[in-house]
């Protein structure tokens, strides 16, 4: 079978760290390029993985001809440009979650990939892992009758940082936990994601807000949420 050839926008963070180790290892796909604005970084990948080109702007990856594939995994503020981009260079791409910074603009990048006729997807990983296949195996078999109501949880620790996208409001769109958690309830119970997303922010901005005003007590803000969560998990764990 032939190999797809990928080109990976925004080539460093979780792409180095976990996506292009598995996209290599693959049988059915190898690593044409990569980009990262940073030109050193750019070449110190691509020697890492042994591919053909790096480079420092999303029009010179996305215009490479070896490139027939590509893997956007930078930050959520630059998905819709580099969507478009792909879409009007007729090449199939792959989409960090969240897809975009908001519902408007991505289902527009949705409905741009079925009209050119592309293969386009979200990088939503977590529907395949083995758990979430037997939870969606039993509720879909109707061993728990009629479900009506679902939880889940997505925890990490993720203090303030300086310059961190994904801890700015104009550059973070909707927060990866709850891209992660709404997909993943909605994949395993078919439950109607707008309800769920209505329900989730509300809860969000109720959350947030206690978060602020523990920041301006000097309590320290992941305190409301990250902390108790996973105290809370490390003793189920250990249980």
């Amino acid at each position: 079978m032939k190999k797809i050839r990928w080109g990976v926008l925004g080539a460093a963070g979780i792409a180095d760290r976990r996506s292009i180790p598995g996209l290599v290892s693959s049988a059915h796909s190898e690593l044409a390029a990569v980009m990262e604005i940073d030109a050193a970084l750019a070449e110190k990948i691509r020697a890492k993985y042994g591919c053909k080109s790096a480079y420092t702007t999303e029009d010179a990856l996305i215009s490479d001809p070896d490139v027939e594939a590509v893997y956007i995994a930078s930050p959520v503020a630059y998905h819709a440009r580099q969507a478009f981009a792909c879409i009007a260079a007729k090449k199939p791409f792959l989409i960090e979650k969240p897809l975009a910074l908001d519902a408007a603009t991505a289902k527009k990048i949705a409905d741009a990939a079925d009209a050119a006729g592309l293969p386009a997807a979200c990088g939503l990983m977590m529907r395949f892992g083995s758990w979430h296949t037997v939870i969606r195996d039993t509720i879909r078999s109707g061993r728990l009758g009629k479900v009506v109501s679902a939880k889940a949880q997505f925890t990490c620790w993720y203090p303030d940082m300086p310059g961190a996208w994904r801890q700015a409001m104009p550059t973070r769109g909707p927060r990866r936990g709850w891209t992660c958690r709404l997909a993943r309830t909605a994949w395993t119970s078919r439950c109607p994601l707008a309800a769920m997303a209505s329900r989730s922010c509300w809860r969000w901005w109720r959350v947030r807000g206690l978060r602020w005003r523990r920041r301006r007590r000097g309590t320290p803000p992941w305190t409301t949420c990250c902390k108790c969560c996973a105290s809370r998990t490390a003793r189920q764990w250990r249980a």
